[in-house]
C-alpha cells in the first residue's frame, strides 16, 4: 500500500464527520466504463481503500449526464460523449453513515483507452475483469453496478 493511501485512509477516518457535513444528501453520478468482460475502477486516495467507479458531485445547474461526462475525464482522461452514456439508476446510498443520491450510468467503449488518473484524486485506477469485483475488495455501489449489468447482459 502507498504512503497517499494511509494518509488518504487516516484522513477518512478522521475526517468523517466533516465528510458527513458536507457530503450529506448530495446529489452524485458514477458511471460503469465496460470494456468487453472488463471494468474501469479507481482507488481514491480519501477513502475505503476499496475499488469504486469513476465520478463524483453534481456541480449546481450541471445536469446529471455532463457530470458524469465531467468525472470521467477529469478523474481518468476519457473522454465521453452524451451518446455514449446509459442511464440506469437513480438511489439513495448510505456511505458511512453519509447519504447520497447516486445516479448510475454505464458506457461501453470499444477500444481500451489509456488511463489517466488524476492524482490528486485518483491514486490506482485499472482495468478488472467482472470476475474480479466483490464485495470484499469493491465498493457497494460497485459491486451492485456490476450485479446489475451482468443480470441485464444475461437476460
Amino acid at each position: 500500500m502507498k504512503l497517499w493511501e494511509y494518509v488518504g485512509r487516516l484522513i477518512h477516518f478522521l475526517g468523517l464527520p466533516i465528510i458527513k457535513y458536507l457530503l450529506n444528501g448530495s446529489a452524485r453520478t458514477r458511471v460503469l466504463v465496460i470494456y468487453g468482460t472488463k471494468v474501469l475502477v479507481v482507488k481514491t486516495w480519501i477513502g475505503s481503500g476499496r475499488w469504486g467507479m469513476p465520478g463524483g458531485g453534481i456541480h449546481k445547474a450541471e445536469s446529471k449526464i455532463d457530470s458524469a461526462i465531467r468525472e470521467v475525464y477529469e478523474e481518468v482522461g476519457i473522454k465521453l460523449r452524451p451518446s455514449d452514456l446509459e442511464y440506469v439508476s437513480q438511489r439513495r446510498q448510505n456511505d458511512d453513515g453519509v447519504n447520497v443520491d447516486i445516479s448510475l450510468f454505464i458506457t461501453r467503449i470499444e477500444n481500451k483507452k489509456p488511463i489517466k488518473r488524476q492524482i490528486l484524486e485518483i491514486v490506482d485506477a485499472q482495468w478488472l475483469e467482472f470476475i474480479e469485483i466483490n464485495p470484499a475488495n469493491s465498493s457497494p455501489d460497485l459491486f451492485e453496478a456490476v450485479r446489475k449489468y451482468m443480470h441485464l447482459a444475461l437476460t
